[in-house]
């Protein structure tokens, strides 16, 4: 007898146990190993790319400088001086930023930090899960196959470049105490509910706003399976309220508005941005992110199913539509859903059916199907518009899948025997850890993080000692555009700058985010220091439109210290250049009077820069900008060995400033080095946008061989 309790205690403990073993063999199978860990340097490899995960980084790094006073504000971040509500241009990753200050306080770097951050994400999202679906009722083993799903799953997995997303632990809390209220209508209940969802939405506006969509969805499937309107539910929690007692009513309204001033607090910098800046999206651009139905069979990623994902039909914006689960988390799904009989009256099902049927429901709102799509009705709403990439709802889908999962496994180890029981968990973790570990997650080299910022900072190596005093550091951009269009290489460098700035406790003009204050102003400027007073003169418009409040010229530029630019003149500091609005567009005669002069191709350090003059002939000047839409740009292309153009014309540099009347003003053109080796040289044009290029109105491109000698 004493043996048998003993071995029936031990069982107990490896039962209870199980869980965190699980998550131990698919923590070190996935995330550590794909982080590229050595004994004798930690963690190599950074999670994402050295752009929008540098930027998450960012974020974090922002906050944690506020707390020890080193940033003045959570919400005018140091980047895009002097614009305010910066914070509203992205996300903001407060609620999980104390998971990174933790490592900063003990003394980890900032890219260790991040990396530790990223790991914890693992475990929260874990543990979350597998506490709500053990809590939902569901056996530890069902619940430890739904965590490592919804945790591990191909889509969390893929989407790790958006560390933005990663932590998604609010989700099931959430649902779980929504479910419990259901279950047994205490307010407290729905109190913890929205406390969960509070902090998801801290750790990331897009899981929690679809988490937020998910519990509505919920309530309705709830009202609509019982027979009752939404307005019978509120009735009925109103009737729930009055019988709790008067303490509780005290401290769950207390609670209540604590949340709903969280929120408030949450969500002000990004009305301020709606308000200020207009930051919606256009129908188009969230169309192109509207789940296909393609969509949920995606896996370009997984080295196991990228040969059927390759020979899907192709959609907008692939990258944002990898929402294929994975085939095991799939099959359990559907044999769960085909299994179900809707008729039991036990609470798993009941749950099981709220899941379900609110996935499918969500499934088919964001639909996309030959031009037409549900969303089309709601995306106008307050917050919606602001949801460009629907698609990453897949990251909130895998919880009712994974609980579909459980769900499974648990229906199919009731009354099996103990070894059948271990045989069946058994086979199930090592088919989803042998496909979920065969997705590769996007890693950068933590040595290029080092280097990238190493370089920026050496930039500033020739600045005058006095003039590092200034609080504004503005860098000028040395990566050339690409030929192809492609426009990463900028971002890369505005993120350089902008840790550069961030790490010397300064502010800086440069900045990468998902919005821009204005656009003329943020397109690429290379080297041409005339941005500089253009865009202290756009912020100057824009505070006595929108902020209604008259800021000085030279005060602003003054705190500016320019960093790697070509011609900064001294006149600028106390007076911009003229920059001036068109309110209509150009003629054609007009064009025909404007002409390219003077072009010389040097070297500024290791980059080849073009300068050359665009004179004007006119009696009137041609302006900066454009009120109507048509600005005048430069253009150029390069040419191979036998002078051919090697493409079309797209690449652009605006006027930063008026080009004045029978007068001329210079331009700089940074040139990619290694095009110039291979052709003859590059040719120029210029183009009055959306109207017509110059060299269609009988002006020659002229053609600039590359002479240029060290």
């Amino acid at each position: 007898m004493i043996r048998l309790a003993f071995f029936s205690r031990v069982s107990t403990t490896v039962g209870s146990s199980s869980p965190f073993f699980l998550f131990l063999i698919f923590f070190l199978a996935i995330p550590v190993r794909q982080l590229g860990f050595e004994l004798n340097r930690g963690f190599t490899l950074m999670p994402g790319n050295i752009g929008d995960a540098r930027l998450c980084n960012y974020f974090l790094e922002h906050f944690y400088q506020v707390l020890l006073g080193y940033q003045n504000s959570f919400k005018h971040l140091s980047f895009l001086w002097p614009y305010p509500y910066v914070l509203g241009f992205s996300e903001n990753l407060w609620g999980s930023t104390p998971f990174y200050a933790l490592w900063r306080v003990v003394g980890f770097d900032t890219y260790t930090s991040f990396q530790l951050w990223y790991l914890i994400g693992y475990a929260l999202n874990f543990f979350a899960a597998y506490f709500c679906f053990y809590r939902l009722g569901l056996h530890r083993a069902g619940a430890a196959v739904g965590a490592i799903i919804f945790t591990f799953g191909l889509t969390a997995t893929y989407k790790i470049g958006h560390a933005q997303l990663h932590y998604r632990f609010g989700v099931p809390m959430a649902v779980l105490y929504l479910l419990r209220f259901f279950g047994k209508p205490r307010m407290v209940f729905l109190t913890l509910s929205g406390f969960w969802l509070l902090w998801q939405f801290y750790c990331g506006i897009y899981i929690g706003f679809f988490t937020a969509l998910f519990l509505t969805t919920i309530v309705t499937i709830y009202a609509i399976k019982n027979r009752k309107n939404l307005f019978a539910f509120y009735t009925e929690i109103i009737s729930f309220w009055q019988n709790e007692t008067a303490i509780t009513k005290v401290a769950v309204a207390a609670w209540g508005l604590g949340l709903v001033f969280l929120l408030a607090v949450l969500f002000y910098p990004y009305a301020k941005v709606t308000l200020l800046y207009g930051a919606t999206r256009e129908w188009n651009e969230i169309s192109s992110m509207l789940p296909r139905l393609q969509s949920y069979l995606l896996a370009d990623h997984s080295s196991l199913w990228h040969s059927v994902s390759n020979m899907l039909p192709q959609v907008p914006m692939r990258h944002e539509h990898h929402m294929f689960p994975g085939l095991v988390a799939s099959a359990l799904f559907l044999i769960a859903i085909f299994s179900f009989k809707k008729s039991t009256p036990n609470v798993r099902d009941q749950n099981f059916f709220l899941l379900i049927s609110s996935l499918l429901m969500l499934m088919l709102l964001t639909l996309y199907i030959g031009n037409i799509s549900p969303w089309k009705l709601v995306y106008k709403l307050p917050l919606f518009s602001a949801i460009r990439a629907v698609a990453r709802i897949s990251l909130v889908f895998l919880f009712p899948i994974a609980y579909a999962a459980a769900y499974c496994v648990n229906r199919i180890i009731q009354n099996q025997t103990k070894f059948i029981k271990i045989l069946i968990i058994l086979g199930t973790c090592l088919a989803l850890l042998a496909e979920n570990s065969m997705v590769q997650i996007s890693v950068s080299q933590k040595t290029e993080w080092h280097k990238r910022l190493y370089e920026k900072m050496a930039e500033l190596g020739s600045v005058e000692k006095k003039n590092m005093d200034k609080e504004v550091i503005f860098f000028a951009q040395f990566a050339t555009p690409d030929p192809l269009g492609r426009d990463d290489l900028h971002d890369e460098e505005q993120l350089d700058a902008m840790w550069a700035a961030l790490l010397l406790h300064k502010k800086t003009m440069n900045g990468y985010s998902g919005f821009y204050p204005d656009n003329q102003s943020y397109l690429y400027y290379g080297v041409d220091c005339s941005v500089l007073p253009l865009r202290i003169v756009t912020f100057h418009e824009f505070a006595k439109n929108k902020l209604k409040s008259d800021v000085d010229y030279a005060d602003l530029i003054n705190k500016v210290l320019p960093v790697g630019f070509a011609n900064c003149e001294p006149s600028w500091f106390k007076s911009p250049p003229a920059i001036t609005k068109s309110i209509v567009s150009y003629t054609i005669q007009e064009f025909r009077n404007l002409f390219l002069k003077n072009p010389k191709i040097f070297w500024m350090g290791d980059l080849k820069v073009l300068y050359l003059e665009i004179h004007n002939k006119n009696a009137k000047p041609i302006s900066a900008l454009s009120a109507v839409g048509t600005p005048v740009n430069i253009s150029w292309r390069y040419l191979d060995k036998n002078c051919i153009a090697k493409h079309d014309w797209h690449l652009r540099m605006p006027l930063f400033r008026d080009v004045p009347a029978q007068s001329y003003v210079p331009i700089y053109i940074p040139l990619d080095s290694s095009e110039l080796t291979q052709g003859c040289g590059v040719e120029v044009s210029f183009v009055q946008e959306h109207k017509f290029w110059a060299h269609d109105v009988g002006i020659k491109p002229l053609m600039v061989s590359n002479q240029a000698k060290r």
